[in-house]
């Protein structure tokens, strides 16, 4: 992240960070693949406001 220098004006880093996420998509996967994947075979739920009048 950039710092400010004493006379307040915004100075780049040196070198960049290195974040490591743990993650359960495996390798080659998209999120996208593995989301779907995750919710296959589950049926999806009415809105509420469709449930309600159902029961109306």
């Amino acid at each position: 992240m950039p710092s400010r220098d004493p006379g307040g004006r915004m100075r780049l880093m040196k070198t960049s960070p290195h974040i490591y996420v743990d993650c359960d998509v495996p390798e080659g996967m998209t999120l996208t693949e593995w989301r779907r994947s995750q919710c296959a075979g589950r049926a999806r739920k009415a809105p509420l406001w469709r449930r309600l009048l159902a029961l109306g």
